[in-house]
């Protein structure tokens, strides 16, 4: 996961490409952090392909897969977010 075109505190793109036994994961995210009274709201726009062996198991698991590997990269993202903003870095 590559993070791209940051404008801070703003926006940013996160970039995905992921290869694995099963097939591959590519594509973009464009976030967007909104304030929202004493938080933040985030929303994205995702575009993903996925392919190999897992694309043939049928449309509804791959869509489930690709808002699932989403949603982890966001969660890893959200999570040093916390880290650097607590530590002051």
């Amino acid at each position: 996961i590559a993070i791209d075109n940051q404008e801070p505190p703003r926006r940013f793109d996160m970039t995905v490409d992921a290869n694995g036994k099963f097939g591959f994961t590519r594509g973009i995210a464009n976030v967007s952090l909104l304030p929202e009274g004493d938080a933040t709201r985030m929303e994205y726009r995702a575009e993903l392909q996925v392919g190999g062996k897992i694309a043939s198991v049928g449309q509804r698991l791959l869509d489930m897969v690709s808002r699932t590997m989403l949603r982890s990269g966001l969660e890893a993202l959200g999570k040093e977010v916390r880290r650097r903003l607590e530590s002051g870095s």
